[in-house]
Order: structure tokens, then C-alpha cells, then sequence
């Protein structure tokens, strides 16, 4: 699981992510057609709780899909960005 905040945010978001294994970490922030507009990855993330800061985001005010994947494991959470 992971969860996402501030939610709403504004051009910067924290993740906190449980890991079940070490190993890459994939983020991606999707618009609400499904085009991917923010993409992060992390090659060697070690297992546990990890905080992962996204700032600089730049995304225009509106709703978004976050997606992140660690392994075979994936997971969405809603975001709202706000100004």
C-alpha cells in the first residue's frame, strides 16, 4: 500500500510506499484520458517504508491517476491537484 499527501497537493507530493522487496520503483501520474504526464524511476529501492518527494510537478489543476509499481506488485491512488 501507499499513501499520498498532501492530497490535495499543489506542485509537490510525498509518497509514502511500504516495499515488500528490494528493487526498481516505478511512479507514474496519469490525466484522466490516460496520458501519462508525470514518470519517475528509482532503480534500486530497498525494502520497507520509503518516502519518495516529488516536487517541481507542474501539473495543471484538475484530477490524476498515481500509479506505482515495485516488482510485480502495482497500485492507483487518486490525486487532486489544486493552486
Amino acid at each position: 500500500d501507499f499513501n499520498l499527501f498532501p492530497n490535495p497537493a499543489t506542485d509537490h507530493l510525498k509518497i509514502l510506499v511500504e516495499i515488500e522487496q528490494s528493487g526498481p520503483l516505478q511512479i507514474n501520474i496519469f490525466d484522466m484520458n490516460g496520458r501519462v504526464v508525470y514518470e519517475k524511476l528509482a532503480s534500486n529501492v530497498d525494502k520497507g517504508h520509503q518516502l519518495i518527494e516529488l516536487n517541481n510537478l507542474r501539473l495543471s489543476v484538475g484530477h490524476y491517476i498515481v500509479r506505482i509499481q515495485a516488482g510485480n506488485v502495482q497500485r492507483t491512488e487518486r490525486l487532486v491537484i489544486e493552486k
